[in-house]
């Protein structure tokens, strides 16, 4: 034991008479990853502003287009904190080519099929993954005619005589039952095994 000591000695001795690697091995990743983080979020909070602040152009087709037009002309008037820039609506005549979608022409195609089985409508919304500003723009248009969608369930519940709001019916409440300190155990147990 005595003998590895001593070899561990002899190396650290050495290791601290070369100045180049005690500037590579310690001061460079302390100058490195600030610089390096800096860089990244600046280069995403640009980005971030580039999508949000890209108008939107939305093709509408299909046979139950004139539906579907009034849904996003709804959607449009509910307020979006996440984009200053509207969404720029297109009827279409005939079916959209999966290949506009995602370019400067079209950035998201909603089509509205007709009435399904059972009389229910629904509308699809195409998206480019690849494209960021699709994709940011799907998420966002998705989430818009959500609101919609719960606005006229809503409407249709009070015009049918609900006396209450619908969601306070059966309501779901999450509540968790672990100590902190097994909460926070797991979470690290996520960040520590792959």
């Amino acid at each position: 034991m005595n003998a590895l000591g001593t070899l561990l000695k002899y190396e650290l001795i050495q290791l601290a008479r070369d100045r180049r690697t005690i500037l590579l091995s310690v001061v460079a990743p302390l100058v490195l990853l600030p610089a390096l983080l800096w860089v990244m979020n600046a280069t995403g909070e640009a980005d971030r502003v580039r999508i949000e602040s890209t108008p939107v152009a939305v093709w509408v087709d299909g046979p139950d287009s004139t539906w579907a037009a009034d849904l996003l002309r709804r959607a449009q008037l509910l307020p979006d904190p996440d984009s200053a820039e509207p969404l720029v609506l297109r009827r279409v005549a005939g079916p959209v080519a999966d290949s506009l979608i995602g370019t400067g022409d079209a950035h998201l195609v909603v089509r509205a099929p007709g009435e399904g089985g059972e009389g229910v409508r629904g509308l699809e919304v195409r998206y480019r993954a690849s494209s960021d500003v699709s994709r940011g723009a799907s998420q966002r248009l998705r989430d818009r005619l959500r609101e919609v969608r719960l606005h006229i369930r809503d409407s249709l519940y009070a015009a049918g005589g609900l006396p209450v709001e619908p969601d306070s019916v059966y309501p779901v409440r999450p509540e968790n039952v672990a100590a902190a300190g097994r909460e926070a155990g797991a979470w690290l147990g996520i960040f520590l095994l792959p």
